[in-house]
């Protein structure tokens, strides 16, 4: 009987699965219309066709191909059609970065999308995505996400462990970089482009304007490989008239208008863009319209970075010129506008709506040079999402500061930053730096928008980014020299008083006045004192009071990221570590407790996080300088 009733079981599961397979069979020919295109099993070997892409401006142009062969099972239950292009232009052209997505016709019908060639190939050989398999992408399309303007990629979380210590030396470590730069798609994997035979997709880099070689060269000195193609030539007239918003405008020397011939319109061979900074610094994913069915959008014929589901800017887009190279070529290419959003981004292509809202951040950011008494506004929008918001950021912030080329061998920069966030509190702080400057700001950058962004507690999206920077051409380092102290021994309650000296880079030594006030309670015994930079206090307080910058929720990361930005580079910080200890559980913490209490909350069958801390004592000090070095000194508390 058992055995009786385990076979229908089978049978129908069985049958079920047939019928749900039929159904899908079903649904996928009804998407695909014969009358409009061809599939596969039609194509012959020497079958003549052509294919539609933008050479120049945003006008469609034909170029003639033929057929050479259909790869059977390329990529799992997936089909390649092999093509030769028979046009002078790809004749010298190799590898072009925007032709992604340039569909192909035989007999007049749709046959797919060029995605794939191979490096430095001396014919124009292409590989061709199917349509069949490009229209299935739309169904990934139709989900609907939870957070407006965010994409999902699988990597888009940052690992619990990054949160254990936000008063570390550096936020981002050069490997924490390189993941969030390759996590992004803003920078190249090594061997990741092609194969051994050299057959890879067709590039789709991040092209760049409005950056000056300084900018571009500071943000590849902390992101290697970054992928940033730099165009140079603005882009056209910029707003966001499909996403329901005011745009920034395109500034001066860019393609102000687009005759009528040209005028960017959305049909199969015409530029298709992300947009992922808009303003007076532009950046965009740029490929070809595959197809067009009402309001939809099939697109690139490959992923640009394969996260499924996704909400980003769609743009049209503009061709200057074509730019051949003897390793890839590439159309030199802006963004003209936004008029939509790309909801999916697949193996087989990027599918998108037209008219649908998506919102982008502003960055905004204001430079002054001391020294001329001049100053100018940057204002540029980015995309919104977890893991590339955070390099977009450093891009607009420092490509603003660089606009004017290389800064002077000695400078100083004063500079502020508001970030406002949706489903955080803002963060506000201000600071100097001299010298590595780019470096700092970039870890600043970068560091606290991928912890925010990328926290594993709750969705988090930068709303805005406001920066004001005053550039000075003068070094203010100075280095802590000596300190001198009229006396060693103290009562509790009374002040500590030491006389600094600071050594600048030039002129003479300075000396900066320091006090600390003890507590009067304090226990009576041996201390060690320092007077440091601001490198020294964080270290310091880092050591004591762990739990302080051990985050544990949203609210946390705010917190201790707002401490740790707050903490100035042109103060000198006086501190110890005084004797007792305290019990933190997660990061609140309790002074004094009985020993039988302390014995009951550090019980190991808690499965909360208890650790002990040392009250920590610390003044600061302004002295108009970035402050380098330290000095410790012991001090004697007793009645």
């Amino acid at each position: 009987m058992i055995r009786a009733k385990l076979s229908v079981l089978i049978v129908g599961l069985v049958f079920c699965l047939f019928c749900l397979g039929a159904v899908q069979g079903a649904a996928d020919e009804t998407e695909f219309d014969k009358t409009r295109y061809i599939g596969v099993d039609e194509l012959e070997r020497g079958m003549q066709g052509y294919g539609l892409t933008v050479f120049q401006g945003s006008k469609i142009e034909k170029f003639d191909v033929e057929v050479v062969s259909v790869m059977r099972n390329y990529q799992p239950k997936g089909n390649a059609i092999l093509i030769r292009c028979h046009d002078k232009r790809f004749d010298i052209a190799k590898m072009v970065q925007g032709v992604s997505g340039s569909p192909v016709y035989f007999k007049g019908r749709l046959a797919g999308a060029m995605a794939f060639g191979w490096i430095m190939s001396e014919e124009p050989l292409y590989g061709v995505t199917p349509i069949r398999e490009m229209l299935q992408v739309r169904r990934s399309g139709k989900l609907e996400k939870p957070v407006e303007g965010a994409a999902v990629s699988g990597q888009s979380r940052a690992d619990r462990a990054f949160y254990q210590n936000m008063m570390r030396e550096k936020l981002l470590s050069d490997e924490e970089v390189r993941l969030l730069a390759e996590q992004s798609g803003l920078a190249r994997k090594s061997g990741s482009d092609s194969n051994t035979m050299g057959m890879g997709m067709l590039p789709i880099g991040v092209s760049v304007s409005g950056l000056s070689g300084s900018a571009i060269a500071a943000l590849r000195s902390h992101v290697p490989g970054l992928a940033f193609e730099v165009t140079g030539g603005g882009s056209g007239s910029i707003g966001l008239s499909g996403a329901g918003q005011d745009g920034p405008q395109a500034g001066a020397g860019q393609q102000d208008k687009v005759d009528e011939e040209n005028d960017p319109v959305f049909a199969p061979g015409g530029m298709l863009t992300i947009p992922l900074m808009l303003g007076d610094i532009n950046g965009q994913v740029s490929g070809t319209i595959t197809e067009v069915v009402g309001d939809e959008i099939f697109g690139f014929g490959h992923a640009w970075r394969g996260e499924g589901p996704a909400r980003w800017p769609l743009g049209r887009g503009f061709v200057h010129t074509f730019v051949s190279r003897k390793d890839a070529s590439f159309k030199l290419s802006n963004t003209m506008d936004v008029v939509g959003v790309i909801r999916t981004d697949e193996s087989k292509g990027v599918y998108g709506r037209i008219g649908e809202k998506v919102e982008m951040a502003d960055v905004d950011v204001e430079v002054e040079w001391l020294d001329t008494g001049t100053r100018e506004v940057f204002h540029t929008k980015i995309a919104r999402e977890q893991t590339i918001g955070a390099l977009l950021a450093s891009t607009a912030v420092l490509g603003a500061m660089l606009q004017r080329g290389e800064l002077a061998r000695e400078h100083t920069i004063y500079y502020g930053m508001d970030m406002d966030f949706d489903g955080m509190e803002s963060i506000s702080f201000e600071n100097v730096t001299s010298g590595a400057f780019t470096a700092e700001i970039f870890d600043e950058l970068a560091g606290t928008m991928k912890a925010v962004l990328q926290n594993p507690w709750e969705e988090v999206q930068l709303r805005r980014l406001k920066v004001h920077a005053k550039l000075a051409t003068h070094d203010s380092m100075e280095v802590i020299k000596s300190v001198q102290t009229g006396r060693r021994v103290f009562e509790p309650g009374q002040e500590m008083q030491a006389r600094v000296v600071l050594e600048p880079l030039r002129g003479e030594d300075r000396v900066v006045n320091v006090s600390l006030k003890l507590p009067a309670d304090i226990v009576e015994g041996k201390y060690r004192v320092t007077v440091g930079s601001s490198h020294t206090y964080r270290q310091l307080l880092s050591a004591a009071q762990p739990q302080r910058f051990t985050v544990f929720k949203v609210s946390d990361v705010q917190r201790a990221l707002q401490e740790r930005l707050s903490v100035r580079r042109d103060r000198l910080y006086m501190s110890t570590t005084l004797k007792g200890s305290g019990l933190a559980i997660e990061n609140d913490w309790l002074d004094d407790l009985p020993g039988s209490r302390r014995m009951l909350l550090e019980d190991e069958s808690r499965t909360v996080m208890s650790s002990e801390f040392r009250p920590f004592l610390s003044s600061a000090t302004k002295v108009e300088a970035v402050t380098v070095g330290q000095a410790v000194f012991e001090i004697e508390v007793r009645r």
